[in-house]
């Protein structure tokens, strides 16, 4: 028998990484977090994607996010 993957929706994707939905879906269009698969129209994740996103370093904000507290 063989084990599932474990995948995550967006909103779950976003929750484990400490984003916003919003920027899953940016992340997605850049290329910098690939989805496993698309059902009913929403991205799916595997677990071992939303790791590595999660390890990769993150750019650092600019001035203006910066002065705002915002990061």
């Amino acid at each position: 028998m063989h084990a599932q993957p474990v995948l995550f929706t967006v909103r779950e994707a976003a929750a484990a990484l400490g984003i916003d939905p919003r920027t899953v879906h940016r992340w997605v269009n850049s290329g910098r977090l690939t989805p496993a698969k698309r059902v009913g129209g929403g991205y799916v994740f595997a677990g071992s994607e939303v790791a590595r996103a999660a390890s990769a370093p993150r750019p650092r904000c600019g001035p203006r996010h910066a002065r705002s507290g915002w990061c």
